[in-house]
């Protein structure tokens, strides 16, 4: 996922000097939920340069955002970071360069609904509760039960006053093997999914005298 924020390009290379400091990034506050907005703060980077500000997610790589800021005479500047519905909840790296030069990074953390499994897999018959934690208090969120890009089952939960919702499906004997996606929908907020996936069931002792009979 990349934002549609000016990317850092080549011309902070232009910006590069033989004595390029090492500078600071400050993030208010450190952490927040999705749509919650940060000021960032760059301190002691080289004065009146184009410095390229990069923020990635920690886990995947993907970048939430992108852009060329300018400092002032004493190497500082300040921009805002509001997060989206689409960046994914977790940990954040916050990396200023100029030119090819990495100068300083920070982290910063999205806070935001996130979906466990267990068991993740299993035979038909087993029961896997998927559980969604950091919704908001007493939050309706539907769950969806998707293979091969049909919509097989759906249902509503509400959160406890926690910000937790709670579903436990047991697989039926007819349902086919394979991966199930499990996608969470909310009016609001980051939308998480988690993969079950329904395992062929070991031939029983019965059946394997069968086939050698």
């Amino acid at each position: 996922t990349t934002s549609n924020e000016t990317a850092p390009d080549d011309d902070t290379q232009g910006d590069t000097t033989d004595d390029i400091s090492t500078g600071e990034i400050t993030v208010d506050p450190v952490a927040g939920g999705v749509g919650a907005t940060h000021t960032i703060t760059l301190s002691g980077m080289p004065a009146n340069s184009r410095v390229g500000v990069t923020i990635r997610n920690a886990s995947d790589d993907t970048v939430a955002s992108s852009r060329v800021i300018s400092t002032d005479e004493d190497g500082n500047s300040t921009f805002e970071f509001t997060s989206r519905d689409l960046d994914k909840p977790g940990a954040y790296t916050i990396v200023a360069q100029v030119g090819l030069d990495q100068i300083a990074s920070a982290d910063l953390t999205i806070n935001g609904a996130v979906a466990t499994i267990d068991p993740q897999s299993g035979v038909n018959g087993t029961s896997h509760t998927i559980t969604v934690a950091g919704l908001n208090a007493n939050e309706t969120v539907g769950f969806n039960v998707i293979f091969d890009g049909e919509t097989l089952f759906t249902t509503d939960k509400t959160a406890s006053a926690e910000g937790v919702a709670t579903l436990t499906l047991a697989t039926e004997d007819t349902v086919p093997v394979g991966d199930y996606t499990i996608s969470v929908t909310r009016d609001t907020g980051y939308e998480p999914s988690i993969t079950l996936t329904v395992l062929e069931a070991e031939p029983s002792a019965s059946e394997e005298s069968d086939n050698t009979d």
